[in-house]
């Protein structure tokens, strides 16, 4: 795990490291967590970038996957994005 206090160290870190995934806090302003998404999604196209909602329920669409902000529902999400479903066997 690695933490980063504003956008230009999330990048630099993105740029130099290499991520499973991506967490974006709520605290960081709604404009600021698009054009991050973005960028990271422009560099590493499979790398999932979750964000925390604000509020519970709150859902984002920016290629990304939405997560309310409780330490179970980060879990589980992350959980699920890993996590492919079984194929069935008709």
């Amino acid at each position: 795990m690695v933490a980063a206090n504003n956008s230009p160290e999330i990048i630099n870190k993105l740029f130099n490291g290499d991520f499973d995934a991506v967490i974006l806090c709520n605290s960081i302003p709604n404009e600021e967590r698009r054009r991050l998404s973005s960028i990271i999604k422009s560099y590493s196209p499979s790398t999932p970038v979750i964000l925390l909602a604000e509020m519970q329920g709150r859902k984002y669409d920016y290629g990304t996957v939405t997560s309310d902000a409780t330490p179970e529902q980060i879990v589980a999400t992350v959980h699920a994005t890993f996590t492919k479903p079984k194929a069935s066997s008709a």
